[in-house]
């Protein structure tokens, strides 16, 4: 089940933006991204879950910088396969 949290003073669909890739488990903002289907085997999991702050202002920043760094991650892992990975 997935949960939609009015962030304060922010319109409903600002705050649905703002909590993109973020979920809230105890008081606590998890980032939150879904591995592409063809490095599943490579990464060893189908979702990237990483705990970031308990500031849902704070957990907004972070989660850029998280999604940078995956984003850059998968990348490399496509551009850089060995034969043995494409099986």
């Amino acid at each position: 089940m997935r949960f939609t949290y009015n962030v304060g003073f922010l319109p409903i669909a600002q705050s649905n933006a703002l909590m993109k890739y973020l979920t809230l488990h105890h008081n606590k903002y998890y980032f939150n991204l879904r591995v592409p289907a063809e490095l599943v085997k490579v990464i060893g999991k189908s979702k990237i879950s990483e705990p970031l702050s308990t500031s849902c202002t704070e957990s907004d920043i972070l989660k850029h910088q998280r999604l940078f760094y995956w984003k850059n991650r998968f990348e490399e892992l496509r551009n850089h396969r060995s034969p043995e990975i494409l099986d």
